[in-house]
């Protein structure tokens, strides 16, 4: 849902997940794997390598493929193009919230905001199926600053919001639960 890229590789053309997180966030990608081999049905082939980066911290990158991968690419993929659909979402449920917040989410004041590159037909259906998880949020349009599209959460849904959160996110993500005070 949030910053994995799913693409078919090799010359066998098979479809490999690739997850990449800071290193700082290891416990976070161990975790997804984790989570990932519980519920796939079959074997998964899982490689980890670390990619150098300019600042301090390296990426840890890891790649995945397994045989109910082809399924996943045929529904986010149709005709080879990503597509945000009400199937994909309804399947993601509650784990694929968590894991937009973690990976597109931020605290904006007390304001919950979900940025991403996605379309407002991707954004409209991720904020029907948001409030179908019974989380008030609203899409916010470009505005004159030329801002892409996003979803906010303000008051009620910032409280939904952080109550899915408290419930399900990792530990080591706790500080992605609630809004930075901003009474300094």
């Amino acid at each position: 849902m949030g910053r994995g890229a799913l693409a078919l590789k090799g010359s066998k053309r098979r479809p490999w997940l690739e997850l990449r997180r800071c290193e700082t966030e290891r416990t976070y990608l161990d975790h997804q794997l984790r989570r990932l081999r519980k519920l796939h049905d079959g074997p998964i082939e899982a490689q980890w390598d670390r990619i150098p980066s300019e600042g301090f911290y390296d990426k840890v990158r890891l790649r995945l493929h397994g045989e109910d991968l082809y399924r996943v690419y045929e529904l986010l993929y149709p005709r080879d193009e990503k597509r945000i659909n009400k199937q994909v979402l309804t399947i993601a449920g509650f784990d694929g919230l968590i894991a937009l917040w973690a990976d597109n989410g931020r605290w904006w004041g007390r304001i919950g905001r979900i940025d991403g590159r996605y379309n407002t037909d991707e954004f409209t259906a991720l904020q029907e199926w948001i409030e179908e998880l019974g989380v008030q949020c609203y899409l916010s349009n470009m505005n004159s600053e030329g801002d892409r599209p996003s979803l906010r959460f303000k008051d009620i849904g910032a409280r939904q919001l952080q109550a899915v959160l408290r419930e399900n996110i990792h530990p080591s993500l706790r500080s992605k639960i609630k809004p930075a005070d901003t009474s300094r």
